[in-house]
């Protein structure tokens, strides 16, 4: 059931939503026949899933838990497969995971949320954090689709809508690092960085384990 889609039918609309996400913990493991989990999004039942809704549905949107964490561009991977995706036929994808917000584009008749940043979060390490970020409203009908954006942050442990200009990015920028001209070069260096911090990261816990005899 994890790879099914959901129908949302209003009057002579009907949406096809799909939710998956990266293979991490609690993902559908088929190769062991686990019976239970999310569904994992490179799995060719998402493929089969899209190409079937598409047959019936108006709309499809695909929800996706997928990104690196705390930076402000998707990865180059994530960017490719999402635009395959519209090509088999979702009309919106909305991303999170990487807690930040990132911007979003047209591809064809499409629109891509790369990240939308945390909504509420308040796991250990980000109780006082302001998780400025955003949400976005779909206006589905039979001539096409509009977005409107709306910006929020937690002030005092509370969620609060804001302006765009009480938060600490700026979604023109954000939009922006997308062109071409900016993409690879921002692209390379937080991948490096990004590299980097994992790799330094699994040395220390290493060095860790090693002395402690592990």
């Amino acid at each position: 059931d994890a790879y099914k889609s959901f129908v949302f039918k209003k009057e002579n609309l009907s949406i096809g939503i799909i939710s998956a996400a990266e293979n991490g913990f609690g993902c559908h493991d088929y190769l062991n026949n686990n019976d239970y989990g999310y569904a994992w999004i490179n799995h060719k039942k998402i493929f089969q899933e899209i190409q079937e809704l598409k047959k019936n549905v108006n709309y499809i949107v695909l929800l996706a838990h997928t990104g690196a964490e705390n930076i402000p561009i998707p990865l180059y991977e994530w960017r490719e497969k999402y635009k395959f995706y519209c090509d088999l036929g979702v009309d919106v994808i909305i991303s999170h995971h990487p807690h930040v917000p990132q911007g979003y584009e047209e591809y064809g008749k499409s629109i891509i949320f790369y990240s939308l940043g945390n909504f509420y979060f308040d796991t250990c390490g980000f109780e006082k954090k302001q998780d400025d970020s955003y949400s976005v409203n779909i206006n589905f009908s039979k001539s096409g689709i509009s977005k409107e954006i709306i910006f929020h942050k937690k002030q005092n442990g509370i969620l609060t809508q804001t302006s765009p200009l009480n938060v600490n990015f700026s979604i023109e920028d954000l939009n922006s690092y997308l062109k071409p001209k900016n993409y690879n070069e921002l692209h390379d260096d937080y991948c490096l960085k990004l590299y980097e911090e994992f790799y330094k990261f699994y040395y220390q816990h290493s060095m860790i384990s090693i002395e402690m005899g592990f």
